[in-house]
């Protein structure tokens, strides 16, 4: 590979990570990422241990087959979400036990939580906003006020 091909390939993969560390797409800083990029590390200049983001190397196999050894070595297949639009990756971890995401609804819960015209503050997106938690809550809450009263009215 040219060095000029080669130092593009790696600056699109350092603002992919730098976006992920930056938009924290998977939600809660907890929630683990992992970027397995195509080729060897060789290619990769990054310093180890600077990201919060795992990066891994199919080095010798696909990405795609590595993703999908990935996922059959997860001790909890049902919480890893692979995210892809390739749709015989999808089949395949959807196969194993693991969620799907396209790229684009992933990019779209990376967006900042300002619009970038006007800098107001984003309304609250059209039906559920609260946590389970809280439904339950309420749901409990209210079934008591029902209840009590329509066995007081009986």
């Amino acid at each position: 590979m040219p060095v000029s091909a080669r130092s593009k390939l790696e600056d699109q993969r350092r603002q992919l990570v730098q976006w992920i560390e930056s938009c924290r797409p998977q939600g809660s800083p907890r929630n683990a990422v992992t970027v397995v990029f195509d080729g060897r590390l060789d290619v990769w200049s990054a310093a180890a241990g600077t990201s919060s983001v795992r990066i891994v190397f199919a080095q010798g196999e696909s990405a795609d087959d590595k993703i999908v050894r990935t996922v059959e070595e997860a001790a909890h297949r049902k919480n890893v979400v692979v995210v892809t639009d390739d749709r015989a990756l999808q089949r395949g971890v959807r196969a194993l036990g693991a969620k799907v995401s396209s790229v684009a609804d992933f990019a779209g819960k990376g967006r900042p939580a300002r619009e970038s015209s006007g800098g107001q503050p984003r309304k609250p997106e059209a039906g559920k906003n609260i946590s389970k938690t809280l439904e339950y809550k309420i749901t409990s809450e209210l079934a008591k006020v029902w209840l009590d009263k329509e066995k007081r009215g009986k």
